[in-house]
C-alpha cells in the first residue's frame, strides 16, 4: 500500500521481542512521529497493536492503576487523532478495545 502511494513505510518496533512492552512501543510510535515528522513521503505502521491497550481486567495502564476513562483516555485519543505522519495500525483483535479508541 506504501509502495502505491508513493511512500516510505516505517514499522514501530518494541526495543527487543523480549520486550514488548506498551510503554516502551507507545513511546517508539511518538519518537516516529517526531523523527519522521518533516518528510511527506513517511507512513507508519504500527502493528500488533492490541498490546498497547489495556484490556478490561489490566488497569495498569501507563501510570499505574486508573480507570481507562481518565486522563490516559485522553492522551490515547490525542495519540490517535493528532500526527503529523499518517499511520496504520494493525489489530488482530479489538473486542477489548474501548469503542472511543476505534472511532
Amino acid at each position: 500500500m506504501a509502495q502505491e502511494v508513493g511512500c516510505q513505510l516505517y514499522e514501530v518496533c518494541a526495543p527487543s521481542p523480549a520486550e514488548n512492552v506498551r510503554e516502551d512501543r507507545l513511546m517508539n510510535y511518538q519518537f516516529s512521529q517526531s523523527l519522521l515528522a518533516r518528510d511527506p513521503k513517511a507512513l507508519i505502521l504500527f502493528d500488533e497493536v492490541e498490546d498497547v491497550f489495556p484490556s478490561g481486567r489490566d488497569l495498569f495502564f501507563f501510570l499505574g492503576p486508573q480507570p481507562a476513562s481518565g486522563s490516559n483516555k485522553a492522551w490515547t485519543n490525542r495519540l490517535l487523532e493528532e500526527n503529523p505522519v499518517p499511520a496504520i495500525w494493525v489489530a488482530n483483535s479489538v473486542h477489548h478495545v474501548d469503542p472511543a479508541f476505534l472511532r
